[in-house]
């Protein structure tokens, strides 16, 4: 059985395949001729222009454009009202410190994981603080849990029972510093402007405006996050999701999700000045209407705003149907399920044809599902949770 879900990599080699064997190959020299020459049972182009349903997505404001945009998962809940214009919404009921439901995962990019100096801004506001006493539940976060169970390489934020901020810095070991805030603490059903800054010595913390706590946190010790994605609403740990237990606990699909409401996330590389700070959160309310302006003049790497608007869920007649090639037809087509947009540019190499088309993979949501036709020897093929695009897919028997 072979599945292609690779595709610019798979692309590269096919090509250079068919490429240095033109010679003999000459008669059938184009991608689709050779594969049916293998007899598939199913084969899937993914060539269909038919227009998917939206993206689920939050908009990133900033000159990386959509590249940084995040993909909402589960009941991340956009267009609720904001402290500037709208928030998203986040739910963890009962505050359970294994559960990570609701989130929005932006994909890695450099750009957002500058080494010091830099500054982390947005405005929460919590919709209960729960019981945890330690770490508590986290409302942004930019980790690298790979490689060991330890790993804490990049940088976090934790809310406790008592409305206590901590700022994390972390490498592959755990962490490389703490920032735990003296005062500031946060209030359920109030929203407050938290700010982190670090030059790669001294590490501060604000809320509303006003320093809560400072600590020596030496660049020495800490890694950046040099490839996971940037999360809203929980961590990148293992978890017990209740509706996936087994996956969560060997998985990242978080623990310690955020229970209230988050908007104008920034990042910026650069230490944003007192001063600064200041007039971010003075902003609010004397410059409401102007304050993404006011942020952009900053010059952020990136900026969620979260002014999206509520986001509809599909109807499923509308997700885009992809065409069995293969011997067994129509009763083995597939379905572009939501979080996966069609009609995207293939690679453009000739073999595969005039007007290649792609289809493009959120990586939290999208999947391909393939309907379980009267074979035996066919199983359901599933392409989830990849981020990035595919131009065909085959098995064979």
């Amino acid at each position: 059985m072979f599945m292609k879900t690779n595709l610019p990599a798979l692309g590269r080699f096919t090509c250079a395949v068919l490429l240095s064997a033109a010679a003999v190959w000459s008669a059938r020299a184009d991608y689709p001729s050779i594969i049916l020459t293998h007899s598939p049972l199913g084969y899937w182009r993914f060539d269909e222009t038919v227009i998917s349903p939206p993206l689920n997505k939050i908009t990133n404001a900033t000159a990386l454009g959509s590249i940084a945009d995040g993909f909402c998962v589960a009941d991340a809940t956009k267009g609720q009202p904001g402290i500037v214009g709208n928030s998203v919404r986040f739910n963890n009921p009962g505050n359970v410190v294994g559960f990570c439901g609701s989130k929005i995962d932006v994909p890695y990019n450099a750009a957002l994981n500058p080494n010091p100096p830099f500054s982390i801004e947005f405005w929460t506001k919590p919709n209960s603080l729960g019981s945890d006493t330690s770490f508590g539940f986290c409302p942004l976060e930019n980790l690298d849990p790979n490689f060991s169970s330890g790993s804490r390489a990049g940088w976090i934020f934790y809310l406790n029972n008592t409305g206590t901020w901590q700022f994390r810095l972390g490498n592959r070991n755990g962490y490389a510093g703490l920032l735990t805030a003296t005062s500031g603490n946060a209030v359920a059903g109030v929203w407050q402007h938290i700010v982190a800054t670090w030059d790669g010595t001294n590490a501060n913390l604000y809320a509303n405006g006003v320093n809560i706590g400072s600590a020596a946190i030496s660049a020495t010790n800490w890694l950046d996050n040099a490839q996971s994605f940037l999360r809203f609403g929980g961590t990148p740990l293992t978890g017990n999701n209740a509706e996936t237990p087994a996956i969560s606990a060997t998985s990242n699909n978080g623990n310690r999700g955020y229970d209230g409401w988050l908007e104008e996330v920034a990042i910026y590389p650069k230490v944003l000045s007192p001063s600064n700070i200041f007039a971010h959160d003075n902003a609010a309310t004397t410059n409401n209407a102007g304050y993404t302006a006011q942020i952009l003049a900053d010059n952020p790497a990136g900026y969620w705003p979260m002014n999206d608007s509520a986001y509809t869920a599909p109807n499923p007649g509308t997700y885009p149907v992809a065409t069995n090639s293969g011997s067994l037809g129509s009763a083995a087509d597939g379905t572009n399920m939501v979080g996966t947009v069609a009609g995207q540019n293939g690679p453009g190499y000739a073999g595969f044809g005039a007007g290649d088309k792609a289809v493009f993979f959120d990586g939290d949501n999208g999947y391909f599902q393939v309907k379980n036709a009267p074979r035996p020897s066919l199983h359901r093929q599933d392409h989830h949770g990849r981020l990035g695009q595919a131009n065909g897919a085959g098995l064979f028997p």
